[in-house]
């Protein structure tokens, strides 16, 4: 180990050594011996009488790199591991001079010179050096939990720096090595690294994250037992185009093109006025013709008036109202037109609007010519609306697909210079908090205050509210991101009505929207108005409310489907004459009257006005989610059912004696969760005693706010058996009796 410290003795072995002098008598030289000599052999054999001839060694941080040989006994080097150069080492520290030793990271270590010509070589006075682990001293000291570092620099070794109670350490961790950090310094003035010290005298490592962001040379693992997540970047905002012009000049039609979605699942799209109220989000990516492509959201609008028809309800300044928001919030308009109108007084007044209001803050619009079905006059249709004022008119074929991609090309300008940010070649669209949102949809007959509860929650006009039923016409999405992390995506349906008592026309689309709202969310808030129920003679007890039919219809429908339900009881507020056992009263009244979704589903009475309660309904969904997406692990489940067997067994049938029998049960699925019995014949058991076990399984596993499946199944006994085995395995052997002696 003395050797391997290197100093001004062994560069002058070397030198003798490579000079062909194999024997040099070293001035001062306290224990050298000649090569050859008897005496050298002697003590050879008494250093170490069970060697071999010729010794393995490593001799590393010499002059030249590090040398890999064997010495023979006799040579020049033999006895440099009995030198006591104790005052050699402390003059001498130890060096580096490989290029590839030397770290291209940590490159603290003292550079070594060139060996010099041994009449040249000059005796050197003594200084002492300050080293790395001086330097790392004068630092303040953090103390750390235990954390866990592993090198990320590809290519590159990094060498542990000394320290006091290791001054020659240079411990070398390769790419991918972890190592251990109980302490942490902070560099002076200029230094950004983060010195760290490694346990049982290794030495310290700095880390440059702070200068090389991108490419560290260590990373934290884990701190405090912890494994740390690392963040991915945030994704880039999407840019959001809006798409306006007067009612039925085929806005919706347009949207769905750019966005590429079938008009089933887009906008409703029907050839009547007034279809489409709200504004909607959707996203769209567009590819120029250099296979670049760009990522943004478009809003549909509902169509822009500036006037009252008095026979017809227009709701015009709650839609203008929307369409201010959606054109603040954008970057670029689209400006929709009819072809087979031509240019009218509502398309001037909103082109004017827009030069006077929009266009001078910078809002690009581009004029696109609608229902140019015809290809040969395409062009022809376009002239009359040069006279907008607005540039040049874009014609537009939403049936066909054709003139979409140049309308949008011209919006997007190549990405407007970083504005519409852009699609890596090869890879996918980064992942996005929305995506994982837990989908709510709110439903209800109409008014029954859906839409006032969507701008209590998200905290934004996001709906049109109004007295008049039938308000809202298309399912309308929001997005909510709460404190915790939790993103929740709402959808605002249209009222539901009788079958008999809706038309064949755009109402019949309105109600189909919220069924498929109810099929594609997690959770359905099914709203009640609080201000219709007990309102009769409370003598009568819990029969003087009964739910109507459309009421019946959306909770059968919730539950076939599988949707988790929430039933909110809104408009609070108005509920005259309450006291502390109100909640309750009404909560007793919906169990007792609402067969099916009443029975399991968690009840919150609210008030969107006041704000009351609004927290328990966030509260009630994640409580509904937590059981919706819960898993029941097969031993525990056949417990349960044993359990139930015990207390109740099937009656037999009058024409048959035989018993129902249940082998074991298992939890085959979730969302929602769905629980298969295998038994000798399902028709042995009633519905009375399927509720029953359905009723049993809900209040022994605390499955309550989502439908619970249950599939029975005929087995043999012999195969039920023999899967029971497999799903079950050590619980079906018996215990072992210790016999009594």
């Amino acid at each position: 180990e003395e050797w391997r410290m290197g100093g001004s003795q062994v560069d002058e072995y070397l030198q003798s050594a490579r000079a062909g002098r194999p024997g040099w008598d070293a001035p001062e030289q306290p224990r050298g011996r000649g090569r050859g000599s008897a005496s050298d052999r002697a003590s050879a054999q008494d250093w170490d009488d069970d060697d071999e001839d010729i010794m393995d060694f490593d001799l590393q941080d010499l002059e030249g790199g590090a040398v890999a040989g064997k010495f023979e006994r006799g040579s020049a080097f033999e006895g440099l591991d009995d030198l006591e150069d104790e005052e050699e080492e402390k003059r001498s520290p130890k060096k580096f001079s490989r290029p590839d030793e030397v770290s291209l990271l940590y490159d603290d270590f003292e550079e070594v010179p060139p060996p010099m010509d041994m009449a040249a070589r000059q005796p050197e006075p003594m200084r002492q050096m300050e080293s790395p682990f001086q330097k790392v001293m004068e630092r303040e000291v953090d103390l750390l939990e235990e954390r866990t570092y592993v090198v990320k620099a590809e290519g590159i070794a990094v060498r542990t720096l000394p320290d006091e109670k290791s001054p020659r350490t240079g411990e070398i961790l390769r790419q991918g090595e972890q190592f251990l950090a109980i302490e942490a310094l902070d560099g002076k003035e200029n230094d950004r690294r983060l010195y760290l010290r490694l346990p049982g005298g290794r030495g310290w490592v700095f880390d440059d994250a702070k200068i090389y962001p991108g490419l560290p040379s260590v990373e934290l693992v884990s701190a405090g037992g912890q494994r740390m997540v690392k963040e991915e970047p945030p994704p880039k905002p999407r840019p959001i185009i809006a798409v306006l012009g007067r009612p039925n000049v085929g806005k919706s039609k347009l949207v769905n093109r750019i966005c590429d979605i079938p008009d089933i699942h887009g906008g409703i799209v029907f050839d009547e006025e007034g279809v489409t109220r709200d504004r909607t989000y959707k996203r769209a990516e567009h590819t120029d013709d250099l296979k670049n492509t760009y990522l943004f959201e478009v809003i549909d609008t509902g169509g822009l008036i500036f006037y009252d028809d008095l026979n017809t309800v227009t709701f015009k300044k709650e839609m203008q109202l929307q369409i201010d928001v959606a054109l603040r919030e954008s970057v670029a308009a689209v400006f929709v037109v009819d072809s087979t109108v031509g240019v009218t007084q509502d398309d001037m007044a909103i082109a004017e609007y827009l030069k006077k209001t929009y266009i001078p803050f910078g809002l690009k619009v581009v004029v696109a010519v609608a229902k140019c079905d015809r290809l040969e006059m395409m062009d022809i249709n376009t002239v009359d609306f040069w006279g907008l004022g607005l540039g040049q008119p874009y014609p537009v074929c939403s049936l066909h697909g054709r003139g979409i991609w140049e309308v949008v090309d011209k919006v997007v300008n190549r990405g407007c210079n970083g504005l519409f940010p852009m699609r890596e070649r090869g890879q996918d669209d980064p992942p996005e908090p929305r995506d994982r949102a837990v989908g709510v949809a709110i439903c209800g007959r109409p008014n029954a205050g859906k839409s006032s509860l969507l701008n209590a929650l998200v905290g934004e006009e996001r709906s049109i509210v109004s007295d008049i039923p039938g308000t809202t016409t298309d399912a309308v999405d929001a997005y909510l991101e709460t404190d915790e992390g939790q993103v929740y995506r709402f959808i605002d349906t249209a009222g539901v009505r009788k079958n008999k008592a809706m038309g064949v026309g755009a109402e019949w689309l309105h109600v189909s929207r919220a069924y498929k709202a109810i099929q594609r969310s997690d959770v359905a808030l099914l709203c009640l108005d609080a201000s219709e129920i007990l309102t009769g003679n409370y003598r009568l007890g819990d029969a003087y409310w009964s739910p109507n039919s459309t009421d019946r219809m959306l909770a059968r429908k919730i539950e076939e489907r599988g949707t988790a339900c929430v039933i909110v009881l809104t408009k609070w507020d108005s509920v005259p004459n309450k006291d502390e056992n109100s909640q309750k009263r009404f909560t007793e009244a919906i169990r007792s009257n609402l067969c099916g979704v009443g029975q399991w589903a968690e009840i919150v009475t609210c008030s969107a006005l006041t704000g009351q309660r609004m927290k328990k309904v966030l509260e009630a969904v994640d409580k509904t989610m937590t059981s919706h997406r819960k898993r029941i692990s097969t031993p525990i489940l056949n417990e349960v059912v044993r359990d139930a067997l015990l207390w109740r067994l099937p009656k037999a049938k009058a024409y048959n004696r035989k018993l129902g029998r249940i082998y074991y049960a298992c939890q085959v699925s979730s969302e929602p969760p769905t629980i298969t019995l295998f038994c000798n014949n399902p028709k042995l058991f009633n519905a009375n005693y399927k509720t029953y076990i359905e009723n049993k399984l809900r209040q022994d596993l605390n499955w309550f706010g989502t439908p619970l499946r249950l599939e029975w199944r005929k087995r043999s006994e012999r195969r039920a058996v023999s899967e029971a085995e497999k799903w079950l395995g050590p619980r079906l052997q018996p215990e072992p009796i210790e016999m009594m002696r």
